[in-house]
């Protein structure tokens, strides 16, 4: 973990946003089941992806996604939101602050590149991603689509069962370049599905639809399910076409087959 702190921001009324951050990265051995804190590093330039979490939940909710992602092939940070993690004050309002947490992330990271550390050239600076679910879509959306954030620093973006709501639903051609892939349950009472579809139509292409039939809100990105599997393959093969080919080519041929499961997810590319 990284314990950062962006001293030249506020939290509520208090100085500082403190944003203790998980990282998770490629190591040396065989891929397992289970994370090994302080593994050995396998050295490489892997693409950065940045994860933000929900509301009242922590990034550790979403290990198994964030696992997958690692053994994958990225390294992964997912910070602790000052006023939306589990077990902490909780202060919904203070959302709009999250894109800003991201873009600073984003530079921590970059500097921690170089910085003769554990992550010292472990990331490419070139290839980052954004995902994040619930609130954390909307901050990932926010980060990307704001000018002036992380707009010019990621390319593309993942939003799990988001709305744009720091966007008021628009996203802005003109703010970077974002390929969006949009993941939404059918059954969420959360986000409804209709806020999905309006993010879809938004989006300049290309862009990617991935409905998760019958899924609600949050079991289908953290419990073991039917849908949790689509979720990891389909967001690691549009990274994979949006960041250089981790796998070669195909990844959107892949995401055809991944995303299109019979009874449990289609998948639409605009």
């Amino acid at each position: 973990m990284l314990d950062l702190t962006d001293p030249t921001r506020m939290t509520g009324s208090q100085p500082g946003r403190h944003l203790p951050t998980y990282v998770f990265y490629p190591a040396v051995g065989a891929s397992g089941p289970s994370d090994i804190a302080s593994a050995t590093p396998l050295y490489h330039s892997w693409p950065l992806v940045i994860f933000a979490h929900g509301y009242d939940v922590t990034p550790l909710t979403y290990e198994a996604l964030l696992h997958y992602l690692a053994s994958a092939g990225f390294v992964v940070m997912a910070p602790s939101f000052p006023l939306e993690t589990a077990g902490g004050p909780l202060d919904e309002g203070d959302l709009s602050n999250e894109p800003g947490d991201i873009d600073f992330v984003i530079t921590q990271a970059l500097t921690a590149n170089t910085g003769g550390g554990l992550l010292d050239g472990m990331i490419d600076p070139n290839r980052i991603a954004l995902v994040g679910h619930s609130d954390g879509a909307e901050a990932v959306l926010g980060a990307a689509y704001e000018p002036g954030l992380a707009a010019n620093k990621a390319g593309p973006v993942v939003a799990i069962s988001g709305a744009g709501v720091l966007t008021n639903g628009q996203l802005p051609a003109g703010v970077g370049h974002h390929e969006l892939m949009i993941i939404q349950g059918t059954a969420d009472t959360t986000n409804p599905p209709g806020n999905g579809d309006n993010l879809f139509a938004a989006a300049a292409s290309p862009k990617a639809y991935l409905r998760l039939l019958g899924a609600g809100h949050l079991p289908p990105v953290v419990d073991a399910n039917q849908w949790r599997p689509v979720v990891e393959m389909s967001i690691v093969d549009w990274l994979d076409e949006w960041l250089g080919g981790l796998y070669g080519g195909s990844a959107t041929a892949r995401l055809a087959h991944d995303g299109n499961i019979a009874g449990v997810s289609q998948v639409r590319l605009g």
